[in-house]
């Protein structure tokens, strides 16, 4: 894969990412809006990407439930893209396998989560993936230099 395609798949899997946390925190009564820079991401040592990315929360999920869901939203959310039949178990296993991790942000909101949060966030993102894909293109139509969708 040459550098252009890897810039592009970055950025669309973190469009993904972020746009799957903002229809979860929307979903648990929360708001808020998407960034993304155009910087490495080096926080998670097992997926390091070429772009940083964040929801910026302006009122959060009214929930711990929602929280939790929230914070598990964007791995699961990035998963689906790819894999759109996820299941929990898919998603607990490529955790415990080191497949895929969460942010240290992202594990903190979600900390203490359970098969039935997973299979909550899973179900969440099901019913309003029109909304993630909504965002996630719009953040790509956005474009940054080199990486235009």
């Amino acid at each position: 894969m040459n550098t252009d395609a890897l810039l592009r798949r970055d950025f669309r899997n973190i469009c993904y990412h972020e746009a799957a946390h903002l229809v979860a925190l929307e979903r648990f009564g929360g708001s808020g809006f998407i960034r993304i820079n155009p910087e490495p991401d080096t926080t998670d040592r097992i997926n390091t990407s070429c772009f940083r990315g964040s929801v910026i929360v302006l009122e959060d999920a009214t929930t711990p439930s929602g929280r939790r869901i929230v914070g598990l939203a964007g791995a699961i959310g990035e998963m689906m893209l790819h894999d759109p039949d996820l299941t929990a178990v898919d998603f607990i296993d490529a955790q415990v396998v080191g497949d895929t991790s969460l942010s240290p942000a992202d594990a903190e909101r979600a900390a203490g989560f359970t098969e039935t949060d997973v299979e909550a966030t899973i179900r969440a993102l099901r019913e309003r993936w029109g909304a993630v894909g909504r965002y996630a293109r719009c953040e790509m139509s956005k474009g940054f230099e080199g990486v235009v969708e």
